[in-house]
């Protein structure tokens, strides 16, 4: 039986066959929102989902992950759902994690769950390993937390806090740092759970200075 109360939200752009893998392992186990930010129209993958006949919301130019995951969330909260499961699709997030922080969150629907990598230098790329560092330990030190990983997609959210995230401002990658800050301080409403991390032949389109420093304003402004 498909669970129709916890959403698997994908925000992606220009999907590789790890959209698919996620898909052909969850599509049996629960619900699938699948959010478009502006593919190229010759993506194949996207006539393969067609006929799986799996949820896409499209943004028909690229509005940026934040954009996406609003959108996302203000389309399910309609629904009678009790939260969602948001998972990057370049291959950064292990179908055994996903699937990890989804029975936990099976468990308790009312608690936030963020993923975390651990990076080691020479083992990630240099630019990630540098930004993740940097937002880390300025987070810890400004809100004096132990978090070990700020940046990771990977996340369990209540519906209750879907609702508020949909008044944040950002539409970038520091959709999510604004995230940590606004819900995520209160350890009684986090959990923290330790995934694997993977860089390996990876599609990304975060822009190690644009994103950066909007991710820096979040603290700053």
């Amino acid at each position: 039986m498909i669970d129709d109360k916890i959403f698997l939200v994908l925000p992606t752009k220009n999907p590789t066959i790890n959209l698919l893998k996620i898909i052909n392992f969850f599509e049996k186990k629960i619900k699938i929102l699948i959010i478009d930010d502006g593919s190229n129209d010759k993506i194949e993958y996207f006539d393969l989902i067609k006929k799986k006949k799996i949820l896409v919301l499209r943004n028909k130019i690229n509005k940026g992950k934040g954009f996406s995951i609003k959108k996302a969330f203000k389309f399910l909260l309609k629904k009678n759902i009790k939260g969602c499961i948001v998972a990057d699709t370049d291959g950064q997030h292990s179908i055994k994690d996903i699937k990890k922080i989804y029975n936990i969150f099976n468990k308790n629907r009312n608690k936030i769950i963020i993923g975390q990598r651990t990076f080691v230098f020479g083992k990630v790329p240099f630019r990630n390993y540098i930004g993740n560092q940097f937002s880390k330990i300025l987070f810890n030190f400004i809100y004096r937390k132990s978090f070990k990983d700020t940046q990771c997609g990977l996340r369990a959210i209540p519906k209750k806090i879907m609702k508020k995230s949909t008044n944040i401002k950002k539409n970038d990658y520091s959709f999510e740092m604004e995230f940590l800050i606004k819900f995520c301080l209160d350890s009684k409403n986090t959990s923290l759970l330790n995934i694997k991390t993977i860089y390996r032949n990876n599609v990304s389109y975060f822009n190690p200075i644009a994103d950066s420093i909007s991710v820096l304003k979040s603290f700053f402004k």
